[in-house]
């Protein structure tokens, strides 16, 4: 039989089982309710976050066409306050995000405002946020001098929830080869949902390059295309040559052209005139269309006054069609026509457009552009020639509106 004290503590005991057992089921519980408390208050936020960005994306403003979401100013220059100093030059560039990398030169090379507008279409946005922010890092010119806007297609915004993807994490930011290798790498690999091979959505460079000369705060503008560097310093040569002649405070209707090269991508670009001479340079789509950079005749620009290394005016050649060269203007000057998209005629038809509108070429002394890289035919994308084509018929068309718009002019185009 079982005595009292053996009942007592088999009793205890009992009670202390049932004791921890409830307090377990009870941890469970708890811990079960506040994880699915913890769930619901994150897919709460993950809506009101989507609903944000939802109306945040649509209530940006849409470009002529109402194709497209101007998001201006989505990063903007820490050293340059907008309408503090209009007397200046931006420099204009454009671009999908697997070629931000070149911002790096580009920017080295520049030393001054730029105004960069990116296509990111899809999750694009997402991939162009973590590709801006590492440059800015890498950079002081970029983080100091660059603004970045985004453009959206209607039809392809970021996605409403932030999107997915990473480009790189915040612990690789930290790695000593993290500027320009892992950057430059990471930023190469993306696959962008837009680019010249793609016409199911169509690049629009001439919507980029309007929306960087609206952004942009200074008199004047200098749009190019961000594998086009400038020769080293350009910038503050251009604004003691601006000074020098009075520009910035009158209007005259010039567009100070920069001849444009082409250089082995296995060389060095050369930083200046005396060492575009010495190097394999050639003048710019050489071998693709020759003829559209012939009316500059680079021989009489190698034959220029040096001047002693100071910027200044060399000669002003006429304007021939298909002449489309790379030139510095009043940012009031008349906009691209936002009708070309992808390849052919975009920067030509705005080039003939100024020549209408009685804007003489004046080519300067010692400033050059140069890509990295020859223009071979086989260095194209595979779509070429069908947008060349198509853009052709769109120019025809255009230069007939052109005649109506300038009925005065005794110009052609």
């Amino acid at each position: 039989m079982m005595s009292n004290t053996t009942f007592r503590r088999r009793l205890f005991l009992f009670i202390c089982a049932v004791a921890i057992i409830n307090y377990f089921f009870m941890k469970y519980h708890i811990q079960t309710e506040d994880a699915k408390k913890l769930q619901l208050q994150e897919e709460i936020m993950n809506q009101r976050k989507s609903v944000h960005l939802e109306m945040m994306y649509l209530n940006l403003p849409d470009d002529q066409s109402n194709s497209y979401k101007i998001h201006q100013e989505f990063r903007i220059a820490s050293e340059i306050v907008p309408g503090e100093n209009e007397k200046d030059i931006t420099l204009v560039t454009h671009a999908t995000v697997n070629r931000l990398h070149l911002l790096l030169p580009l920017a080295d090379r520049w030393n001054g405002p730029m105004s960069v507008v990116v296509f990111a279409p899809g999750n694009d946005a997402r991939m162009t946020r973590f590709a801006i922010d590492g440059l800015r890092q890498c950079s002081t010119y970029i983080r100091d001098y660059a603004t970045f806007h985004l453009v959206y297609p209607v039809d392809l915004l970021p996605p409403f929830d932030g999107g997915n993807g990473d480009l790189f994490s915040e612990r690789e930011m930290e790695y000593s080869n993290f500027c320009p290798e892992v950057i430059t790498s990471r930023i190469k690999a993306i696959q962008p949902h837009s680019s010249y091979d793609n016409d199911k959505i169509p690049y629009p460079s001439n919507l980029l390059r309007n929306t960087g000369r609206d952004f942009a705060k200074t008199r004047f503008v200098f749009v190019v295309d961000i594998d086009m560097f400038p020769s080293k310093g350009l910038y503050h040569e251009l604004v003691n040559f601006m000074e020098g002649k009075k520009l910035f405070d009158k209007t005259v209707k010039d567009a100070y052209v920069v001849p444009a090269f082409e250089i082995n991508v296995k060389h060095e670009i050369p930083e200046n005139k005396a060492a575009l001479e010495k190097s394999t340079a050639r003048p710019f789509y050489y071998e693709i269309c020759e003829k559209c950079q012939r009316p500059l005749d680079y021989s009489r620009w190698w034959k220029a006054d040096w001047n002693n290394g100071v910027l200044a005016t060399a000669y002003t050649p006429n304007w021939l069609d298909p002449w489309e060269p790379f030139y510095i203007i009043n940012a009031k000057s008349p906009p691209y026509d936002e009708r070309f998209k992808q390849y052919g005629f975009n920067r030509i038809s705005h080039a003939c457009e100024l020549h209408l509108a009685g804007y003489n070429y004046v080519v300067l002394n010692n400033a050059f552009v140069i890509h990295h890289g020859l223009k071979t035919p086989h260095s194209f994308h595979s779509n070429k020639n069908a947008q060349n084509d198509r853009n052709r018929e769109l120019f025809r068309n255009f230069k007939k509106e052109l005649k109506s718009k300038y009925q005065t002019t005794d110009r052609h185009c």
